[in-house]
């Protein structure tokens, strides 16, 4: 029972945040209710799971109701301890109540760290595709019957055995025939021990055909991947790739698609970058690559949050926006894009973080046109100034690791969804609210004093969910 619920009065004292008022309010006046869950919660089920590190939804089922599957990098010493899992939590028509399941667990699953969804083999099912850092790449698919309680088959591509360092996974339809195929961005130096991306083509009888060797020129390129994207960079009607190069000062590779499936590999830009996003920003009907830094060093000029202009032919060296920096929160690990204030332009966000990530803050840059952005920031977490952290693996490492984009309030605007590390300084369940006119209001999930449903996008669910119910675990091959 809540203590709003006992009667009891707190004053200006501390409330946890699944029991703290919500100020978030609808534009009818009603409060938007907010009530954090755990529904996968390791210390009322039978996995050790730590390291949330990414998740997708979908209907795996075909119930109509949409599943989430997450991945868990689990170890807890990097690299000393290379064991992860892989959950679905299966959704259903009474909101209060889901199923929880493992697709796949330990060595198998070692260091989680990506899953996409698609129906890969044409069977009218999602299937799952997971990147393992510490790994290999695993292909579960989806079996269609009695799939909460059956083995799913699955496949460990073999070119990625004992290989690792697999850091996102895509599925798109790049050689043009109407079935999904799967691009890999991999680290690939240091103590990761992979070679090269991977890319492989669908059959017409629904199995993979590793195609890095046929497909992917230059496929023996080693790049320290830290971020990836895809869409159309030269407007030729297919799907491209972008992906960063943190080796040798930074560079911005760019894989061309020559419309059936070949991915031709060139630079494409002279820039460090920890993470991209595509977006038109100038308005001139190409993508654009928004790219993020690490802006307590500068490398000859490199190391600087900003955009890239598309030259209308999928190259981004030539005209750059460079945006504010800030040496305070100089770590930016995510960027994101969407027209915030309605004006048919690209706004801008950066979660930003201190040096070693420590502390949190969410940057939003209004796209004005002419290339030039106002600049607002929102400090969320910050340490003690007395605090100095001596890796990132500390106490204060609670950064924003995904922007999403949502009509939270139902007022007509979108709100900012932040997808947090889960650290208890930052919940995981918190939004940056649209007041208008580019003004935004942080919001901890809580509890209001009126029920008001919130939108399926903003990955919640309608009521309360008060109650977890868990099935038998699915075997492990």
């Amino acid at each position: 029972m809540l203590a709003s619920e006992q009667g009891v009065m707190c004053g200006n004292c501390e409330l946890p945040v699944a029991v703290s008022p919500s100020s978030a309010m609808a534009h009818t006046g009603e409060f938007i209710s907010w009530r954090e869950h755990i529904i996968d919660d390791p210390t009322k089920g039978v996995s050790d799971l730590s390291g949330s590190d990414g998740l997708s939804m979908g209907d795996l089922d075909n119930d109509g109701y949409e599943d989430i599957v997450s991945v868990h990098e689990s170890d807890t010493v990097y690299d000393g301890k290379p064991i992860g899992h892989v959950r679905i939590a299966w959704g259903g028509q009474d909101p209060k109540t889901w199923a929880l399941s493992t697709l796949a667990s330990g060595h198998e699953a070692a260091a989680a760290e990506d899953v996409s969804l698609g129906d890969v083999n044409g069977d009218g099912f999602l299937d799952v595709v997971v990147a393992c850092e510490l790994a290999h790449l695993i292909y579960f698919q989806n079996p269609g019957k009695d799939f909460r309680n059956k083995v799913w088959p699955r496949a460990i591509l073999e070119v990625s055995r004992n290989r690792g360092s697999y850091i996102r996974a895509f599925l798109a339809d790049f050689n043009g025939d109407g079935r999904l195929d799967i691009y890999i961005a991999d680290h690939a130096v240091g103590h990761h021990n992979g070679i090269r991306d991977s890319y492989f083509l669908s059959q017409p009888d629904g199995t993979l055909l590793e195609s890095s060797e046929t497909h992917l020129s230059a496929s023996n390129f080693k790049v320290f991947d830290h971020g990836a994207a895809t869409g159309d960079l030269d407007a030729d009607g297919d799907m491209d790739v972008v992906i960063t190069d943190m080796s040798k000062g930074g560079k911005i590779q760019c894989l061309l698609n020559d419309g059936v499936g070949y991915l031709k590999k060139r630079q494409c830009g002279n820039i460090f970058a920890f993470g991209i996003e595509l977006a038109d920003i100038d308005g001139d009907g190409d993508l654009d690559l928004i790219h993020s830094a690490h802006e307590f060093f500068d490398w000859n000029g490199n190391w600087k949050t900003g955009v890239a202009l598309n030259n209308g032919r999928g190259s981004f060296s030539y005209r750059r926006i460079a945006l504010p920096m800030n040496r305070k929160w100089g770590t930016v690990p995510e960027v994101s894009a969407w027209d915030l204030d309605k004006d048919g332009d690209h706004d801008i966000v950066l979660s930003r973080a201190g040096e070693l990530y420590v502390g949190t803050a969410v940057e939003i840059l209004e796209n004005l046109g002419n290339g030039k952005f106002d600049s607002k920031l929102y400090e969320l977490s910050v340490a003690p100034a007395s605090f100095k952290p001596t890796s990132e693996g500390n106490e204060w490492n609670t950064y924003i690791e995904a922007l999403k984009f949502a009509d939270v309030d139902e007022d007509g605007d979108p709100d900012i969804m932040l997808v947090s590390n889960g650290d208890p300084k930052l919940p995981a369940a918190s939004y940056m609210r649209n007041d208008g006119d580019m003004h935004f209001t942080y919001v901890k999930a809580g509890r209001g004093s009126k029920i008001q449903k919130v939108p399926h996008s903003a990955f919640s669910h309608q009521e309360a969910i008060k109650e977890i119910k868990r099935t038998s675990l699915l075997p492990v091959e």
